[in-house]
């Protein structure tokens, strides 16, 4: 759920919808389906460069707190959400996307052959594509079924001009390839991740090749975000968009259940005022940093670099399972690792790319953004400074 201060990222919503009936064995509903870029969102002058994400269904499936389909949200009175529902009422059909999720959530074309989706989030942890050689994306849920009916691959590019692409048209998702011979990497418990192909070590993401060329633009990922730079999070079962800075790069540390410590590079980014916090289907979600503004809105040719990976978690529970979190800063951080996008240099690097050139189709260049070498000291007068600000805000609170 999400406030309107200091701005409501439902009035931001990356595609305008339009209703539509879908069909499947033994039923039929009307669901919000996207159908053009929206004029009025932030990012609808980087649309260009953010062609390569599925624009998925708008079904409003799960509740926050996951609340069933036809039932009503509980509010606990003095909670975070209690005060975002008072400027955004949960009651009120307008702000459905921000207390409502949808399954399946987007997925994203990282070059002109590869789709990566969420590996968890779409049952593909174990995927081995030897087990579904031959078989396509069509059977990840079966024919005339519901799953398969409301998991659709559109794409708009910048014109508005819509591609609805055949799930037959994609093979089988997989995260490891049993056939292929990489060389087991140093501090590495598991060994099932050797052969690993969506990333050399571990990965969240499933990732399958399309038959033919993707005739839009790709989304561009990039690793090593500057510290406090501006980025966005994109909500991926409904496309919301929350502005977000980022905290921190490099701080988790997974504990598997054999007591091995492995470091992951990744982000953990803090979010404005009432935020929207993570829930069911929100796994695949994105972050992207703007590298160049567009020239105008309406132009659309502004820049965006992706993210590596997607959410892992939020920080609301300081741990959870067998990851251990840093504890950061309210209001809500969130926490992105590498996941499935990523070669790192020198480990399994020249093995990963000739898989996939050996598949004919190369791996795409991960970008980098430039870390400055250095950043401003803090000077007496900024130290001085910031104590006023410090105490205004706590008297205006008091």
């Amino acid at each position: 759920m999400i406030s309107d201060r200091p701005f409501n990222p439902v009035l931001h919503d990356l595609f305008l919808y339009q209703d539509e009936v879908v069909s499947w064995t033994g039923g039929s509903a009307t669901l919000k389906a996207p159908y053009a870029w929206n004029p009025n969102s932030l990012l609808y002058g980087y649309r260009r460069s953010m062609e390569g994400l599925v624009a998925p269904y708008r079904i409003f499936n799960t509740g926050f707190y996951n609340t069933p389909a036809g039932t009503s949200i509980l509010i606990n009175p003095g909670t975070v959400e209690d005060r975002v529902n008072q400027v955004n009422p949960a009651t009120d059909p307008a702000n459905k996307a921000m207390w409502w999720n949808s399954f399946p959530p987007t997925s994203r074309m990282i070059s002109k052959k590869h789709l990566h989706m969420c590996g968890h989030c779409f049952g593909l942890q174990t995927s081995d594509r030897q087990a579904h050689l031959g078989q396509t994306l069509e059977n990840l849920y079966g024919p005339g079924s519901y799953l398969d009916s409301v998991l659709r691959l559109r794409f708009i590019d910048g014109d508005n001009n819509i591609l609805d692409i055949p799930k037959s048209r994609f093979e089988y998702p997989y995260i490891n390839d049993s056939a292929a011979s990489f060389t087991p990497a140093p501090n590495v418990s598991n060994i099932a991740s050797i052969r690993t192909v969506s990333c050399p070590l571990q990965s969240d993401t499933g990732i399958t090749v399309y038959s033919e060329e993707f005739p839009f633009n790709p989304i561009t990922i990039a690793m090593g975000a500057v510290r406090e730079s501006p980025c966005f999070y994109l909500n991926a079962g409904n496309m919301t968009i929350q502005r977000a800075v980022i905290r921190m790069h490099g701080g988790l540390v997974n504990r598997n259940k054999a007591g091995y410590f492995i470091a992951e590079r990744g982000l953990q980014l803090g979010v404005e005022g009432y935020n929207d916090v993570p829930f069911v289907h929100d796994s695949g979600s994105l972050f992207c940093i703007s590298v160049s503004p567009p020239t105008s809105p309406e132009a659309g040719d502004g820049v965006m670099w992706f993210s590596p990976g997607h959410l892992n978690y939020a920080t609301l529970i300081k741990t959870t399972q067998d990851l251990i979190n840093i504890d950061v800063p309210p209001p809500h951080p969130f926490q992105t690792h590498e996941g499935s996008y990523c070669t790192r240099a020198g480990i399994l690097d020249d093995e990963f790319r000739q898989y996939w050139a050996s598949r004919g189709a190369p791996f795409p260049e991960i970008k980098k953004f430039p870390i400055p070498s250095s950043y401003l000291r803090v000077t007496k007068t900024g130290i001085e400074s910031f104590k006023t600000a410090t105490e205004t805000l706590k008297n205006s609170v008091e």
